[in-house]
């Protein structure tokens, strides 16, 4: 459920209130989809290198996931 709320925040660009929510999730559920939705939004919150290492641990989980196609393009600006 905490990634279901923190990426509504996300979309409706609440960074730091989709922070916590999203921390919780990639920690709980340890997958790959938690990983790149914390990415996106450390990387839009502006935390690029722990972004980025977010990233890197949900390639590593799923490198053809849906969800990194987005991410790229975060990492890409």
């Amino acid at each position: 459920m905490e990634d279901t709320v923190g990426w509504t925040y996300y979309l409706q660009g609440r960074y730091d209130q989709a922070l916590p929510y999203m921390e919780k999730s990639a920690k709980t559920l340890d997958r790959a989809v938690a990983h790149y939705h914390l990415a996106a939004v450390l990387l839009k919150a502006g935390d690029s290198a722990r972004g980025k290492r977010e990233y890197e641990l949900a390639v590593k989980q799923d490198p053809k996931s849906t969800e990194k196609p987005e991410v790229d393009k975060l990492l890409k600006n």
